[in-house]
């Protein structure tokens, strides 16, 4: 959302993650005639599997050795939480209508392509989600940031403040030379 801080971003990514996946499930079971708590539960499977990871880890070796697995799984949701924040910051969609290369931010640097595995052609991803990784070409004529990868991610996640500052002039470009009518509609109803 435009003007939203990181972390706050994690907080409701995180939990409407769950709260999606929950959904999803008791859809899917329900459409197939299984009850919410069916083994066939995808969404309390994955948590058990959480859980029997963590046990796993405290048995054979400690509770020191859980901590640092609780941290290193901590740092890893925060590192994906930040590139889902710089990927969509700020970009509206109507609901319901596709995904579209205007709808991600990309960096096409040499540099940010090496270092996240082409994670820079995410319009591509977000457009072609079957093809592998390393098969997306770059979008030229997608919504670009204002920097590579990194040093967006170290602006967003350090300075935050500065980080909104300097993606407001990349919104306005978006909004001129990107959004649909519906998006412009939209973004307006945003700013009232």
């Amino acid at each position: 959302r435009r003007g939203e801080g990181i972390f706050s971003f994690m907080f409701r990514s995180t939990f409407n993650e769950y709260k999606n996946a929950f959904q999803i499930e008791r859809t899917r079971l329900k459409i197939k005639g299984k009850s919410i708590f069916s083994v066939q539960n995808k969404f309390f499977r994955a948590l058990l599997r959480s859980v029997i990871i963590c046990v796993f880890i405290y048995s054979i070796a400690s509770t020191k050795a859980l901590v640092f697995y609780l941290i290193s799984a901590l740092i890893s949701k925060i590192l994906l939480e930040t590139i889902n924040y710089i990927e969509h910051y700020g970009l509206v969609r109507v609901e319901g209508r596709p995904v579209r290369p205007r709808h991600s931010w990309n960096s096409n640097t040499f540099v940010s392509s090496a270092f996240t595995f082409n994670l820079t052609r995410h319009s591509a991803h977000h457009e072609k989600a079957h093809i592998p990784y390393w098969k997306l070409s770059p979008y030229t004529d997608a919504p670009r940031m204002p920097y590579g990868y990194l040093s967006t991610f170290f602006f967003a996640l350090l300075f935050p403040w500065f980080y909104r500052k300097m993606m407001a002039k990349k919104l306005l470009d978006w909004d001129k030379n990107y959004a649909s009518e519906s998006e412009k509609e939209l973004i307006s109803n945003l700013s009232l």
